[in-house]
C-alpha cells in the first residue's frame, strides 16, 4: 500500500481547513477533489478520511479562543514542509531521497491532530515558529505535484 507520509496528510488537513473555511462549499466537495487527484499518488487519502481530519483540526480549533485561527494552520502549513521539527529543516529532496514518496505504513488520523495540536501550543507560546508574514503557499519550491493539487479550482459540484 503507499500511504502518505504524516508531513503531507498534516499539511493537506491544514490546506483543508484553509480553503474550506474561506469558501462558501461544501467541505466533501474539497474533500472528493484532493481525494480523486492523490488517488495515483497515496492510497489512504481517501474523502472519508480527509473530512474526518479536517473536522478534527476544526473542532480543535474551536476550544480556544484566537485572534485569528487561519493564521495559525498557515504558520502549521509552513512549518510542516519546511521543518522536520522545530529547528531541523525537511529535505525535500536528495539524490537518493524524496520526501514525498510514499511509505508502507499508514499514519493514523490521531498522529496527526497530535502534531497539529502540539505545533499549536508551541506557536502559542512562541510567536517566532509563525509563518513568515511574506511566506505564500503558492511559491514554495519542490512541492510542485502537491502544490497543483492543494491549489486547484474546486466547485460545489465536486461535493457529488
Amino acid at each position: 500500500m503507499n500511504c502518505a507520509p504524516d508531513w503531507i496528510l498534516s499539511t493537506t488537513l491544514s490546506v483543508l481547513t484553509m480553503r474550506y473555511v474561506d469558501s462558501h462549499i461544501p467541505i466533501e466537495a474539497f474533500t472528493n477533489k484532493f481525494s480523486q487527484q492523490f488517488e495515483g499518488l497515496y492510497d489512504d487519502l481517501t474523502s472519508k478520511k480527509l473530512e474526518l481530519g479536517t473536522a478534527k483540526i476544526m473542532r480543535f480549533l474551536a476550544t480556544f479562543e484566537s485572534d485569528d485561527h487561519l493564521k495559525i494552520v498557515n504558520s502549521h502549513i509552513f512549518h510542516m514542509i519546511n521543518f522536520e521539527r522545530i529547528g531541523k529543516k525537511r529535505k525535500l529532496k536528495g539524490i537518493f531521497f524524496n520526501a514525498t514518496s510514499p511509505q508502507r505504513n499508514e499514519t493514523k488520523l490521531s498522529e496527526v491532530t497530535r502534531l497539529f495540536q502540539t505545533y499549536t501550543f508551541q506557536l502559542r507560546s512562541n510567536v517566532d515558529l509563525a509563518a513568515p508574514q511574506s511566506w505564500q503557499l503558492s511559491e514554495t519550491k519542490g512541492i510542485d505535484n502537491l502544490l497543483e493539487i492543494f491549489t486547484m479550482p474546486v466547485h460545489v459540484i465536486d461535493a457529488f
